[in-house]
């Protein structure tokens, strides 16, 4: 994606960033903030460019807060404004310092603020007014969609308020939370999976759908260590019928419009279904669509709540449909003439090839490793969910990337750090525990040498905290033997 003419560095030192690429141009105006906010993977392998992005998108905001959802207009998209907030939220942790934070918390508050008057006027958490958004369209009222993004991007604020010494507006924002968690589970949820409740006068609404990102923002929760909006049965009650509803094994009969980005005979997960009710009429123009970046997001979020075999099955499904093969066939939805579906494993099609939201793929490796990060508190976690009894993955972080692994077994656990490049700051290191374990004793070294610390079990994991704060170098290794019992 970063390789491809979806995104330029400018000679002045503007990064650019289209959606995707034509085949002779890019695909949309630049630096949309309602599909980059998706994007998780070069974020994390380069924070510094993270941080460009989000100090490019503030410098387009408009006095009032509100921030334009593409560099070239004026004009918010509500999924795009709260996703910009928690894009810089995870931007912070990526740092190794507060400076960072320091330097744009005025814009991050000023955003926030706006958002909160604009789209919740009664400040109750529950979303009014109309809201543009990354289908290309607008509906009023409340969605667990956007709801859920509103939810998370608060408490993110509420977090680096408390970070830059203003515990009032952290009081603030999570007072807001508590009153949208409480109405939107009242009112969004239909026993089955959550719903849009339409305002005051209809658009594109979705209605009672079940759409691919209904907890979209309990998604980027679980990306930055932020605790759930929604109660976790029904998130993985959403999830269930997110599976049964939208995800087909093949597209016979179906309505792949109006783009067509895959086969009928490939397997994917439809934007949004009406199971209860016929499609609504206006409506979310793409609905019945097939795109890779929500899919994932989607896949993640089932991972999330507890569904890894049937997360990784809506994976491979993509992947099958990524896997090298030319296709140029019969898909002609562009303004430029013929399309073409490729197939191209390194390039996801949306609009346009090398699209930018699909790497929102990279959420599946934090999910899986059970990924927490906090460069400038200097705390690093692991809580595998795939394989935990013999893990290893990759991780970045600030100033460096390694390796990660584990040996879990009844009595023991056998955790290194080995760091690759770069250099990592750790004050805290925490290991996941098997359901009711807790840890008896724990015996850190780095390099062979033993470490000061000082151990805790707390919510199925043991926090070791480091006597004084220490530094990995490039090829150090920090090895963790912590003996457990078992519940």
């Amino acid at each position: 994606m970063l390789r491809s003419q979806t995104c330029w560095w400018a000679a002045d030192g503007f990064f650019g960033a289209w959606e995707g690429s034509n085949p002779t141009d890019g695909c949309c105006a630049g630096n949309c903030t309602h599909v980059w906010h998706y994007a998780q993977g070069h974020a994390r392998l380069f924070p510094e460019l993270g941080r460009k992005m989000r100090e490019q998108d503030f410098s387009t905001m408009a006095a009032s807060g509100l921030l334009p959802h593409r560099h070239t207009n004026k004009s918010p998209a509500a999924d795009g404004h709260f996703g910009t907030i928690l894009n810089t939220y995870r931007e912070h942790l990526c740092t190794t310092d507060n400076r960072w934070l320091q330097s744009q918390w005025p814009n991050v508050k000023k955003a926030m603020e706006w958002g909160i008057h604009h789209w919740d006027p009664d400040h109750d958490g529950y979303m009014q007014n109309i809201q543009h958004n990354t289908l290309d369209g607008a509906f009023t009222g409340c969605s667990s969609w956007i709801g859920t993004l509103y939810l998370s991007a608060l408490e993110a604020a509420a977090r680096m308020a408390e970070t830059m010494g203003e515990p009032d507006t952290a009081a603030q924002y999570r007072k807001i939370r508590q009153s949208g968690k409480k109405l939107q589970n009242e009112r969004l949820w239909n026993g089955e999976y959550y719903i849009q409740e339409v305002g005051k006068e209809r658009a594109q609404d979705y209605l009672d759908g079940c759409h691919i990102d209904q907890i979209l923002g309990e998604w980027w929760a679980g990306q930055v260590g932020i605790d759930p909006n929604y109660p976790p049965d029904r998130s993985r009650r959403a999830m269930e019928s997110l599976l049964k509803h939208n995800f087909l094994a093949d597209f016979h009969g179906q309505s792949l419009k109006p783009r067509q980005y895959c086969e009928v005979e490939d397997g994917g997960m439809k934007m949004i279904t009406w199971p209860k009710n016929p499609q609504p009429i206006p409506g979310m123009k793409y609905g019945d669509e097939v795109m890779t970046g929500f899919e994932y997001g989607a896949a993640v979020t089932m991972m999330q709540n507890g569904m890894l075999r049937e997360g990784l099955m809506v994976i491979k499904a993509i992947a099958d449909r990524y896997d090298g093969r030319l296709r140029t066939e019969g898909v002609t939805n562009m303004k430029n003439g013929p399309w073409g579906y490729s197939g191209n494993p390194f390039g996801d099609d949306e609009c346009g090839k090398y699209y930018g939201r699909s790497l929102s793929v990279w959420s599946a490796l934090i999910a899986l490793q059970g990924f927490v990060y906090d460069g400038p508190a200097g705390r690093i976690g692991f809580r595998p969910i795939l394989n935990p009894e013999d893990h290893a993955s990759f991780f970045t972080a600030a100033e460096g990337y390694g390796l990660y692994t584990q040996i879990r077994k009844a009595n023991t656990l056998h955790a290194s750090i080995h760091l690759a490049e770069g250099q990592l700051r750790l004050t805290e290191v925490s290991l996941g525990l098997a359901e009711g374990a807790e840890a008896k004793a724990v015996d850190l070294k780095l390099d062979g040498k033993p470490l000061a610390s000082s151990p805790k079990t707390k919510d199925a994991a043991v926090h070791v905290l480091l006597s004084r704060p220490v530094i990995l170098k490039a090829g150090q290794q920090l090895e963790m033997q912590v003996d457990v019992k078992s519940a």
